[in-house]
């Protein structure tokens, strides 16, 4: 069989899995072979139950990943600016030479993955909590603190005529 001819279901239309393809290339996104798709359910579901229906056994669903999408991108603006806020200039004397955003967002990230997932969630939503593999998550947090740092550590040390 093909490999155009694996990427569709019985009724010859595209998968989600398929299109949303994980990093391993079979449409799986973690060792449990849940997708990305269903990350977003899981947000859906836990912020915007009222909408009803979202669901969290692996079938796609447009509402849930558009909303689980909006939501998820909400926070990380929201914490993001945040941390802007928070961490020390990086011009500033003392900073590692202007590195320290980028070695604190990490740990920022980290700190986030733990109140969030570990602590809140599971108060919240425990089915949706249950849904996320954990060391993807963490894993995708890291990331996300380290980008948040360099972006802010770029944006003090090289500042657009906006921000000048």
């Amino acid at each position: 069989m093909g490999h155009d001819a694996q990427n569709r279901d019985r009724s010859g239309e595209w998968t989600c899995r398929r299109i949303c393809d994980g990093p391993v290339g079979d449409g799986r996104f973690g060792d449990d072979g849940r997708g990305t798709p269903d990350a977003l359910n899981a947000i859906a579901h836990s912020f915007a139950g009222f909408l009803g229906g979202i669901p969290l056994d692996g079938t796609f669903d447009w509402l849930g990943s558009v909303v689980g999408a909006l939501v998820h991108l909400l926070l990380a603006a929201l914490f993001g600016a945040l941390f802007a806020l928070m961490v020390p200039n990086p011009l500033s004397e003392g900073s590692l030479l202007g590195w320290t955003p980028v070695l604190v967002g990490p740990v920022y990230g980290a700190l986030l993955w733990l109140v969030d997932h570990v602590v809140l969630w599971p108060l919240i939503d425990s089915d949706a909590a249950a849904a996320f593999t954990l060391w993807i998550s963490f894993v995708g947090h890291l990331l996300y603190g380290l980008v948040l740092g360099s972006g802010v550590r770029s944006a003090a040390v090289r500042p657009t005529r906006r921000m000048a």
